[in-house]
């Protein structure tokens, strides 16, 4: 993830370079970062209900991720927070 972003600003940063726009116009670093937040949140709390579950086997416990996962993301959704600035 950390590679995919510094990747993502030495772009932007070289598009900003050549057209003289400045780099918080060329990218949503905000909404960039509220997104990997309220990911790792949602793969927390996944992972925390997944401890607290105990199910044994790869299917019932990924199911149950996917689910909390899913559960977590549909408010922000909901709220339309993805397409703010």
């Amino acid at each position: 993830m950390a590679v995919i972003v510094l990747d993502r600003w030495f772009m932007v940063r070289h598009v900003a370079r050549h057209t003289g726009i400045p780099v918080a116009r060329l990218q949503d670093w905000r909404g960039i970062g509220l997104a990997g937040l309220f990911a790792a949140a949602a793969s927390g709390l996944a992972w925390a209900v997944d401890a607290w579950a105990g199910l044994d086997g790869s299917l019932p416990r990924l199911a149950l991720g996917a689910a909390v996962t899913a559960a977590a993301y549909a408010p922000w959704l909901l709220l339309g927070v993805r397409g703010r600035r």
